[in-house]
């Protein structure tokens, strides 16, 4: 994110021992406090919801010459804060020694990512403000 004051934060959240989701959060531009919170997924599974952020709609583009980034204006995180996980484990920065064949146990993974996620003081009020979840396939 290239707009002055806006947050953002990306890291692991550790849902088991040896175990690592990769996340990238980026407040909303306008009105973070209040603005709902919308999850991306890229497709698969087995996308990185890096792709998402990069080369669609998140925050910035990766300039050409891949030597810096530009400002994206129509950015989805204009009006609503957003959050891209890579998921499942195993995908893009997700890391971990067990692997992830199903669904179910994909959705188990981002559900105790997110839980952990909410406990942290900087985004403990998203989940009153509403909830988006996006993909692509």
């Amino acid at each position: 994110e290239t707009t002055p004051g806006v947050l953002q934060v990306s890291g692991y959240g550790d849902i088991a021992a040896n175990q690592s989701i990769f996340f990238w959060y980026f407040a909303a531009r306008n009105n973070p406090e209040t603005a709902p919170l919308s999850l991306w997924f890229n497709g698969g599974p087995g996308s990185s919801s890096m792709l998402g952020l990069f080369q669609e709609l998140g925050p910035c583009r990766i300039t050409n010459d891949s030597s810096g980034v530009t400002l994206n204006p129509f950015s989805w995180n204009t009006d609503s804060n957003f959050l891209f996980i890579d998921q499942p484990v195993g995908v893009g920065w997700s890391h971990g020694t067990l692997g992830v064949n199903t669904s179910l146990a994909a959705a188990v993974d981002v559900w105790t990512f997110l839980q952990m996620f909410f406990e942290d003081s900087r985004f403990s009020h998203l989940p009153a403000n509403g909830l988006a979840s996006w993909t692509e396939s």
